[in-house]
């Protein structure tokens, strides 16, 4: 007879090893807490990004507001996202800390 062969059992991945991107997340989850100041999902994407900015978060707030200039009424998502961009700002002035920092 020949030789059996074992099924090979997913490991299981322990809580603490779980990947940032495993499961769905919505963007206004928590995402983290720095010094008792609470970042979501959209404060990490945003935090990123500002990475590969000349200005950081100031140059992506600087392309939403030319979006919210170049469309006629009200752009929502360009709203939002300034909000978002502010708000970023005052949380991250009340830790003192920038991009680098909150991100590690």
């Amino acid at each position: 007879m020949g030789r059996t062969q074992r099924q090979r059992q997913p490991r299981v991945i322990p809580p603490d090893e779980v990947p940032l991107d495993q499961g769905a997340r919505d963007g206004t989850d928590e995402w983290k807490q720095v010094d008792g100041v609470l970042f979501c999902h959209w404060d990490r994407w945003l935090l990123r990004l500002a990475l590969d900015e000349p200005e950081g978060l100031d140059s992506i707030s600087w392309k939403f507001q030319a979006r919210a200039k170049t469309k006629r009424g009200v752009d929502e998502i360009a709203e939002a996202m300034l909000a978002q961009l502010d708000d970023l700002g005052a949380r991250l002035a009340q830790i003192g800390g920038d991009s680098r920092a909150v991100l590690d």
